[in-house]
C-alpha cells in the first residue's frame, strides 16, 4: 500500500523512517531532513533543505565526517579547515546553527567522530606514523569523560560496536 510507513534503523538513530505517502524521511524526532519525491525518476531525488559552511573558502577544508545524536539533535562534524570538531544544532534542520567554538581535541587534527547513546568518541591524528588519540565527551554538554587515550598511528575512522561495548578505530598507519 502506497500509504504505509517504511521504518528501519540506522546506527544511532532508532527512529529513522520514510513515510511512503509523503516521501518525507525523518529521524530521531528531529523532523524532516530530506524529502524523497516518489514521482522522481529512479533513484529517488533528494531535495536540499539547508547547508552549513565552515568558511567561504571551500578548497581549504570542508565538512568531512559527521555523527548525529538523535536525542540532542546535535551533529558532530569534522572541520577539515580548522582541524577540529564543529557541533551543529539541528533542532531546525532548515537552519543548522553552530554551537560554540570549533573544538580542538587530543592535541592534534580531528579525524573522525562517532556517537553511541549520549557519548561522542573523537579521534585525533598527531602526524603520519605517530600514535594518535581518542577522547570521549557527553553529547549533552560536551564535558569530557575520563582522560584522552593514546591509540595507534594515524587514526582515520572511529565507530562504536552496535551494542556500545567496544570501539573500533581504523588507522592509516602511514610511516
Amino acid at each position: 500500500d502506497a500509504h504505509d510507513d517504511v521504518t528501519f534503523s540506522i546506527e544511532g538513530s532508532p527512529n529513522f523512517g520514510i513515510d511512503s505517502a509523503t516521501g518525507v524521511i525523518t529521524f530521531g524526532g528531529g523532523g524532516p531532513v530530506y524529502t524523497l519525491r516518489n514521482s522522481d525518476p529512479e533513484p529517488y531525488g533528494l531535495v536540499e533543505l539547508s547547508t552549513f559552511s565552515h568558511s567561504s573558502n571551500f578548497d581549504s577544508g570542508a565538512s568531512e565526517i559527521s555523527a548525529f545524536d538523535p536525542v540532542t539533535n546535535k551533529l558532530f562534524v569534522v572541520n577539515g579547515e580548522a582541524g577540529g570538531l564543529d557541533v551543529l544544532d539541528l533542532s531546525d534542520p532548515s537552519n543548522p546553527t553552530k554551537i560554540g567554538d570549533t573544538l580542538t581535541v587530543g592535541g592534534g587534527e580531528v579525524t573522525s567522530a562517532s556517537v553511541f547513546g549520549d557519548i561522542v568518541g573523537v579521534t585525533s591524528s598527531l602526524g603520519d606514523g605517530v600514535n594518535g588519540t581518542i577522547s570521549f565527551f557527553r553529547t549533552t554538554d560536551l564535558s569530557q569523560l575520563g582522560s584522552t587515550l593514546e591509540v595507534g598511528p594515524t587514526p582515520d575512522m572511529v565507530t562504536f560496536a552496535p551494542d556500545g561495548s567496544k570501539i573500533l578505530i581504523a588507522h592509516e598507519g602511514e610511516p
